[in-house]
């Protein structure tokens, strides 16, 4: 079965459950991490082995990177309109020429890089599978939206980008034609590298204060508080910048 004709044979079921997520997912998303979290605890034998650390901030570090790299050259206003699947264009340059849902790509491995992060088994079990339906169901309404909206063109972008794993040929040189704006991708995404910094730092005092205890961590406190203050300083400047359009 071609990638176009599975598009339009998308379970109604799933089609529901991504509208229902997409409605919801501003709010829902950090509820559920969250919860994760506090209903499980971080495994000793992740713990004790510092490189899940680095791997899990490697992975959410590259989701971001994607984020940051698909909305500088061409931004998709996916956003919704009225808590529902909306866009106003059929993107396709940029990264769009590429891969059709890179920065659903991105939002998959930022969550799966701060659940590994967390040094939480069950948390990982539990929730890289819930995430990565989340974006599959959201990926299937989007996709009977984009049909029903554009058609024949939207047919045939099906047909030759695909759907989550990028087409490497060519990107290279695609990119370079176009002017990357990385004004326009941190005034478009400083919220989500905010929330990005401070879930590293309460995850890692989280894991510290379960597996080594609260006195340890607060002996911690000061770096602890730095690294607070100097992401909480950048993002209140990035916003400055942004009201001031100083990123137009």
């Amino acid at each position: 079965m071609s990638e176009k004709n599975w598009t339009a044979s998308h379970p109604r079921w799933l089609v529901s459950s991504g509208n229902f997520f997409f409605r919801h997912r501003n709010a829902l998303f950090p509820v559920v991490i969250a919860l994760l979290i506090l209903l499980t605890k971080p495994s000793e034998i992740l713990y004790d082995h510092s490189e899940w650390r680095v791997i899990g901030l490697v992975i959410a570090v590259a989701g971001q990177l994607i984020r940051l790299l698909t909305i500088g050259y061409d931004y998709i206003d996916r956003g919704g309109r009225d808590g529902k699947v909306y866009a106003s264009r059929l993107v396709q340059g940029g990264v769009y020429a590429h891969v059709r849902n890179p920065m659903y790509v991105g939002n998959v491995l930022i969550a799966a890089g701060l659940l590994i992060f967390s040094r939480s088994l069950p948390a990982l079990l539990i929730g890289l599978p819930f995430f990565i339906f989340v974006y599959a169901a959201i990926t299937a309404a989007e996709e009977v939206y984009l049909q029903k909206s554009f058609g024949a063109d939207y047919a045939a972008y099906c047909e030759t980008v695909p759907r989550f794993i990028p087409r490497w040929q060519g990107l290279r040189d695609d990119l370079s034609r176009v002017t990357y704006d990385w004004k326009k991708a941190l005034r478009k995404d400083y919220g989500n590298l905010y929330l990005l910094g401070m879930s590293n730092i309460v995850l890692s005092v989280w894991a510290d204060c379960y597996i080594e205890g609260v006195e340890q961590e607060l002996a911690d406190a000061p770096e602890t508080l730095t690294a607070i203050v100097l992401t909480t300083l950048a993002y209140f400047t990035i916003m400055r910048l942004k009201k001031t359009k100083r990123l137009e």
